[in-house]
């Protein structure tokens, strides 16, 4: 059986239990989305980067899985070995503090 991934995609955006999940992840992902795109706009493999930053490539891989959010120690070293420099914005919620 085959799944569309596109039809899937529309009706899920219809579901506000989903949507809501996909609203608190979606600083997470940007961040991930972020540090693949330097990697890879530096032509670099995960391996020339565990390399450069002094790990593994499967740790580098499990950051750009997005399965844990990396410290800000290793999101610097990350941004050393593709040569890029990381910048931090804070915005406000539209619908206002959440607490």
């Amino acid at each position: 059986m085959n799944i569309n991934f596109k039809d899937t995609e529309k009706k899920l955006k219809h579901d506000h239990e989903v949507m809501v999940h996909y609203k608190e992840l979606e600083p997470k992902y940007t961040i991930v989305r972020a540090m693949i795109k330097a990697r890879i706009d530096s032509g670099f493999s995960q391996e020339e980067i565990a390399k450069r930053m002094h790990t593994s490539q499967s740790a580098v891989a499990r950051l750009e899985g997005g399965s844990q959010l990396p410290s800000l120690n290793t999101l610097f070293k990350y941004a050393k070995a593709t040569g890029t420099t990381p910048m931090i914005h804070f915005v406000h919620n539209k619908k206002g503090l959440c607490i």
